[in-house]
């Protein structure tokens, strides 16, 4: 399949089947965003693998789950079956240093 194809065709899901996501399937999906392009090829990120229940529902309600809840949507971050935040270390970036605590994000909304 051509990345057109792939970009054009994806969807997005909100709902989730209440099963475990087998580790060598998670391995693959990690392998391949590990893979993916970084600045200056810095790969200054790291991928968190979170599978715990009650650590998926704290994710969520920081992500503001229960805003989407209120709009009518299921609450498709804490039923997932595994998240994977992405962090981002500042330290492999040149731009990091306008990016201190206090002064924010220009990508944040």
């Amino acid at each position: 399949m051509e990345f057109d194809q792939v970009v054009t065709r994806r969807r997005m899901t909100r709902n989730f089947a209440d099963l475990p996501i087998e580790a060598d399937q998670l391995e693959r999906i990690l392998d391949l965003a590990r893979r993916g392009p970084s600045a200056g090829f810095t790969q200054g990120q790291d991928f968190v693998v979170v599978t715990d229940l009650d650590m998926r529902k704290s994710l969520a309600e920081l992500c503001g789950e229960q805003d989407y809840v209120e709009m009518g949507f299921s609450p498709f971050i804490s039923r997932a079956p595994v998240l994977i935040p992405l962090l981002g270390d500042q330290r492999h970036h040149p731009a990091a240093p306008q990016f201190l605590p206090g002064r924010p994000l220009p990508f944040t909304g």
